[in-house]
């Protein structure tokens, strides 16, 4: 798995820059940045590929409980009362909760709702999709399939081109075709559809055409 470390290199390798030109921490904030956003869409191309489970008990009179400090997405949950035997719960949109089915689940906010009231009580395994963790040491890797992380590193090294006023051009090229092969493996894994962009806000290195077409 790449490290930090061996990224921050390619990044700078990349932009054709040294540190002393950059700061490092600069440097790795763009990256952990540019990280972050692959991250958010290989959860869509790549779904499953990056999923834990937490056991959670909600108590006696109430129908609610915390969610994970790591949780960014959930996928399932089961009523885990009996781990041989975990029964699988529909999930019911927000919206929709006071019309819940004989028993129900949803998020809202940090936390799992588990409906009605009255049979909420209970030990539940959320299957979720845990939060981007951010990279600090030299040695923090990036699970990343295909090869996949080139296309942060790319992203972090046309915005570094961009704050010192150069041209990215050729960089911008590229990293269009690493994003047509994260087209190719959603086409693959999800038939039409499309990638969505689900990042948050906007760099030099982004724009809204580079993956959805």
């Amino acid at each position: 798995m790449p490290t930090l470390l061996t990224m921050r290199t390619a990044v700078l390798r990349e932009a054709d820059l040294q540190l002393g030109q950059v700061d490092s921490d600069d440097v790795d904030a763009l990256l952990n940045s540019e990280l972050a956003a692959l991250d958010e869409l290989l959860i869509e191309v790549y779904q499953g590929w990056r999923v834990s489970t937490a056991t959670l008990v909600i108590t006696a009179n109430t129908d609610s409980i915390a969610l994970p400090a790591t949780f960014f997405q959930a996928v399932d949950l089961e009523e885990y009362s009996t781990p041989s035997s975990p029964r699988q719960l529909p999930r019911v949109e927000f919206m929709e909760r006071n019309a819940a089915p004989e028993w129900g689940w949803y998020v809202y906010g940090a936390l799992l709702y588990v409906k009605p009231t009255s049979r909420a009580p209970g030990t539940y395994r959320l299957w979720f999709v845990p939060s981007f963790t951010l990279l600090a040491l030299d040695a923090d890797t990036y699970d990343v399939p295909n090869g996949f992380e080139q296309f942060g590193i790319l992203g972090a090294a046309i915005r570094l081109r961009n704050m010192q006023e150069l041209s990215a051009s050729g960089l911008e090229e590229r990293r269009k075709v690493v994003g047509e092969r994260l087209q190719n493996a959603a086409r693959k894994r999800q038939g039409k559809r499309k990638v969505r962009d689900v990042r948050s806000g906007t760099s030099g290195a982004w724009r809204d055409d580079d993956l959805v077409k």
